[in-house]
Protein backbone atom coordinates (compact mmCIF):
# COMPACT_ATOMS: atom_id res chain seq x y z
CA UNK A 1 0.00 0.00 0.00
CA UNK A 2 1.06 3.33 -1.10
CA UNK A 3 1.74 5.98 2.15
CA UNK A 4 3.03 8.90 -0.34
CA UNK A 5 1.99 12.19 0.79
CA UNK A 6 -1.41 13.53 -0.74
CA UNK A 7 -0.72 16.86 -1.95
CA UNK A 8 -3.42 19.03 -2.53
CA UNK A 9 -3.50 21.24 -5.52
CA UNK A 10 -5.55 23.27 -7.89
CA UNK A 11 -8.11 22.65 -10.37
CA UNK A 12 -5.43 24.58 -12.70
CA UNK A 13 -2.40 22.49 -11.47
CA UNK A 14 -4.44 19.38 -12.46
CA UNK A 15 -5.21 20.24 -15.87
CA UNK A 16 -1.41 20.53 -16.39
CA UNK A 17 -0.36 17.12 -15.37
CA UNK A 18 -3.12 15.80 -17.05
CA UNK A 19 -2.61 18.23 -20.02
CA UNK A 20 1.59 17.32 -19.65
CA UNK A 21 0.73 13.27 -19.86
CA UNK A 22 -1.63 13.74 -23.00
CA UNK A 23 1.02 15.09 -25.04
CA UNK A 24 3.80 12.70 -23.60
CA UNK A 25 1.86 9.85 -24.36
CA UNK A 26 0.59 11.43 -27.52
CA UNK A 27 4.40 11.18 -29.80
CA UNK A 28 6.13 12.93 -27.49
CA UNK A 29 7.39 15.16 -30.15
CA UNK A 30 9.07 17.62 -27.19
CA UNK A 31 10.61 14.86 -25.40
CA UNK A 32 8.93 16.59 -22.19
CA UNK A 33 9.20 14.67 -19.17
CA UNK A 34 7.30 15.23 -15.82
CA UNK A 35 8.81 17.77 -13.32
CA UNK A 36 9.54 16.15 -9.75
CA UNK A 37 6.30 18.59 -8.61
CA UNK A 38 3.98 16.88 -10.92
CA UNK A 39 4.47 13.04 -9.71
CA UNK A 40 2.83 11.68 -6.85
CA UNK A 41 -0.52 11.85 -4.85
CA UNK A 42 -2.81 14.67 -5.76
CA UNK A 43 -5.82 15.67 -4.35
CA UNK A 44 -8.33 18.39 -6.25
CA UNK A 45 -11.49 20.02 -4.53
CA UNK A 46 -13.62 20.11 -7.79
CA UNK A 47 -16.45 22.49 -6.68
CA UNK A 48 -18.37 22.20 -10.49
CA UNK A 49 -18.38 18.45 -9.52
CA UNK A 50 -18.78 18.82 -6.05
CA UNK A 51 -16.61 16.42 -5.27
CA UNK A 52 -13.59 15.57 -5.42
CA UNK A 53 -11.00 14.68 -8.20
CA UNK A 54 -7.80 12.12 -7.52
CA UNK A 55 -4.66 12.07 -9.27
CA UNK A 56 -2.11 9.39 -8.89
CA UNK A 57 0.82 10.17 -10.93
CA UNK A 58 3.20 8.43 -9.10
CA UNK A 59 4.77 6.15 -12.12
CA UNK A 60 3.98 9.06 -14.56
CA UNK A 61 0.67 7.49 -15.49
CA UNK A 62 -1.82 9.88 -14.74
CA UNK A 63 -4.57 7.54 -13.18
CA UNK A 64 -7.51 9.81 -12.56
CA UNK A 65 -10.30 9.61 -10.30
CA UNK A 66 -13.92 11.58 -9.71
CA UNK A 67 -15.33 10.85 -6.13
CA UNK A 68 -17.78 12.42 -4.34
CA UNK A 69 -16.20 11.65 -0.79
CA UNK A 70 -13.37 13.07 0.23
CA UNK A 71 -12.61 10.01 2.55
CA UNK A 72 -13.17 7.64 -0.65
CA UNK A 73 -10.52 9.97 -2.50
CA UNK A 74 -7.99 9.40 -0.08
CA UNK A 75 -8.43 5.26 0.31
CA UNK A 76 -8.40 5.33 -3.68
CA UNK A 77 -5.23 6.96 -3.24
CA UNK A 78 -3.67 4.65 -0.77
CA UNK A 79 -4.96 1.66 -2.90
CA UNK A 80 -8.38 0.96 -2.74
CA UNK A 81 -9.31 -0.07 -6.38
CA UNK A 82 -11.10 1.91 -8.34
CA UNK A 83 -14.20 -0.63 -8.16
CA UNK A 84 -14.33 -1.06 -4.93
CA UNK A 85 -13.95 3.19 -4.31
CA UNK A 86 -17.09 3.82 -6.66
CA UNK A 87 -19.16 1.16 -4.83
CA UNK A 88 -18.27 2.78 -1.23
CA UNK A 89 -18.49 6.59 -3.04
CA UNK A 90 -22.24 5.36 -4.07
CA UNK A 91 -22.96 4.19 -0.72
CA UNK A 92 -21.83 7.07 1.05
CA UNK A 93 -23.67 9.28 -1.28
CA UNK A 94 -27.11 7.41 -0.72
CA UNK A 95 -26.48 7.83 2.78
CA UNK A 96 -25.94 11.97 2.41
CA UNK A 97 -28.94 11.98 0.36
CA UNK A 98 -31.59 9.68 2.56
Amino acid sequence: MNREKIMPITLEFANVIVEKFDRIYDGNKNNEMFEDNEMGLFLVKDNDYKGYLAIDNTTGQCWCESYHNKEVAIKYLYGMGAEEAFALDKKLSQKMEA
